[in-house]
């Protein structure tokens, strides 16, 4: 009722702090984002909480409709359902084909979307994470792949078999 009343919506503010979220802070150490939706529910609702005994999620749901209203949350879950179907294909894609490598890089960043709960800033800050993750995955992978890889000789003169005896 209080959203109602007020009519404000965020206009994309939110999306745009969630872009702001792959920026580290090491990089930006004054950042003006964090997470954290409580604020963001308290803003929207009206219902304050005593931050130090409750945790309040704003979802996406809600997300997507502050900003936006109802085509906020159509358009919002419509992206995201292509998003994961995409990433979800390629995966499978993947490792159907016996490429690992290729698995992990859409697997890893298709789940960081599966953040129902939180505000889309937490996702983008998962997905950064996540992509961190499969590179550093895929290249350990690399290197235990090479270190199993069994040294093949190149094979001599006398045994190709045109030399083998009839």
């Amino acid at each position: 009722q209080h959203f109602q009343q007020t009519n404000d919506f965020a206009h994309g503010e939110t999306l745009f702090d969630a872009l702001l979220a792959l920026v580290p802070r090491a990089l930006w150490p004054d950042k003006p984002i964090s997470a954290g939706s409580g604020d963001l529910v308290a803003r929207f609702t009206g219902f304050h909480y005593d931050n130090t005994i409750t945790s309040v999620g704003i979802g996406s749901v809600m997300e997507f409709y502050v900003n936006f209203g109802t085509i906020g949350v159509l358009v919002g879950f419509t992206i995201l359902g292509i998003l994961v179907t995409t990433l979800d294909i390629l995966a499978t894609e993947r490792i159907v084909n016996g490429d690992i490598n290729g698995f992990v890089m859409y697997f890893l960043p298709g789940l960081s979307f599966l953040q129902v709960g939180g505000q889309l800033v937490e996702v983008t800050a998962g997905l950064a994470g996540a992509v961190i993750v499969a590179f550093g995955t895929n290249k350990y992978l690399a290197r235990l792949q090479t270190k199993a890889a069994p040294e093949v000789d190149e094979p001599s003169v006398l045994g190709s078999p045109a030399h083998q005896p009839v």
